[in-house]
């Protein structure tokens, strides 16, 4: 049997590498936007320990301005950070748009396939099951040739005290009908 060919393998090949690429660029914007939420919950905890350090004693007015400002800065950042995170959304958003687009352009061709392997595998069954059922049937009408003509000789054999055999009368009506006229005279005159 010959193995199975898709005329399209190399169009899923090409699939398969953009779904990958596109996964790849999906991970890196969820890394990113990771990232991004890190520094912001790194500049929330930073922002809560300076406020929580103003407000202790021994500080001068200068050290309170200097934590305003620094408290102030830490607030701006986390604003930043925060657009970067929601642009950041939108592109991860965005990278699971094409990933998800790709890979059902895989799924589609990978199904294609599949489909035409099974129909193949059919075939191919179908196939090998009609050649063995050519070659089982040609040696039962071998046999069957052989049988017809050693009727004859059998036949004569009868004729002259020679029997004939049970398995040739109990063949059917449509194998005794293809022997010669003698021979179906022996075997009605058996059967009566």
């Amino acid at each position: 049997m010959k193995r199975f060919h898709f005329n399209l393998e190399k169009a899923l090949k090409l699939r398969e590498y953009r779904e990958k690429e596109t996964k790849i660029d999906l991970g890196r914007a969820v890394g990113a936007l990771t990232r991004i939420e890190q520094a912001i919950d790194a500049a929330t905890e930073e922002r809560s320990a300076a406020v929580a350090e103003r407000f202790s004693t021994g500080f001068s007015v200068s050290d309170i301005l200097t934590f305003d400002h620094y408290v102030q800065r830490l607030d701006a950042a986390k604003a930043q950070l925060t657009l970067d995170a929601e642009k950041a959304a939108a592109r991860v958003e965005d990278a699971r748009g094409v990933y998800l687009e790709a890979s059902r352009d895989r799924k589609i061709l990978s199904n294609v396939k599949e489909r035409r392997e099974k129909e193949y595998h059919k075939d191919m069954l179908a196939e090998e099951t009609k050649v063995l059922d050519d070659i089982a049937g040609g040696s039962k009408s071998r046999r069957l040739i052989n049988g017809i003509a050693e009727a004859p000789t059998q036949a004569a054999g009868a004729e002259s005290g020679g029997t004939v055999p049970g398995s040739l009368i109990s063949a059917g009506s449509c194998f005794l009908d293809e022997r010669p006229i003698s021979a179906r005279k022996i075997i009605s005159n058996e059967r009566d």
